[in-house]
């Protein structure tokens, strides 16, 4: 998801927190032969009432796993007598996917001012940082977008499946965003036609092969 972190297996140590900030989350996990297949990272004092999960995650996103770990937390959720289980996931997850056919409420919150907090400092170094998912998009499309990210300026050059990235922009075409705009189109979070004002409308159709809407997300133990 657009905003996950990164966990390397040689540094991560572990889960630093919950859904709140007072505790480290308690682990909760499936195995097969010994090995981790599946898990849960439960909120270690949660309200009286729910069995709080701050994130989830099986191997391959296996549906049948999914469906092993909701039977897991139902039976701690009778056993320590909480009347609902809560789960903190993109709405676009497989998990919610599975749950969605044993009974679920999926709610999504978008703040007007708060929550996640993102804008581009380097557009350059990141753009080439994700070049090889933009050419995953870009398979079927052709053209050329110049973008301008305070006072930075880079042209995206797409023909069917290669993106060339360059320094400097056209001389005319240019699509100004703010960093924080700039953020939210790339983040999947805004479209580029909600963004771009109406002199740019004309690179719509590339930019929403580039960068298509996304569910935006950082788990609950990896937010700041």
């Amino acid at each position: 998801w657009p905003g996950a972190r990164v966990r390397e297996p040689s540094s991560w140590e572990g889960f630093r927190k919950g859904v709140s900030w007072e505790h480290p989350a308690k682990p909760l996990v499936l195995k097969r032969s010994g090995r981790v297949v599946a898990y849960a990272a439960l909120e270690r004092w949660p309200n009286p009432e729910e069995l709080l999960v701050a994130e989830v995650g099986a191997e391959d996103h296996d549906p049948e796993l999914y469906r092993s770990l909701i039977k897991t937390l139902y039976g701690v959720a009778l056993q320590e007598r909480k009347s609902h289980i809560k789960v903190h996931a993109p709405p676009d997850h497989p998990f919610v996917k599975v749950a969605r056919a044993c009974g679920c409420t999926v709610e999504s919150f978008y703040p007007w001012s708060g929550g996640g907090m993102a804008r581009v400092l380097r557009l350059k170094d990141l753009l080439e940082a994700v070049a090889e998912e933009l050419e995953s998009r870009s398979t079927n499309v052709e053209g050329d977008v110049a973008l301008k990210v305070d006072g930075e300026e880079v042209m995206l050059r797409v023909q069917r499946g290669s993106v060339e990235i360059e320094e400097g922009a056209a001389s005319c075409g240019v699509v100004e965003l703010g960093p924080g705009e700039a953020a939210q189109l790339i983040l999947g979070y805004r479209s580029a036609m909600e963004l771009l004002p109406r002199a740019a409308k004309g690179r719509v159709g590339l930019l929403n092969h580039l960068f298509p809407g996304r569910h935006p997300y950082v788990w609950q133990p990896d937010r700041w």
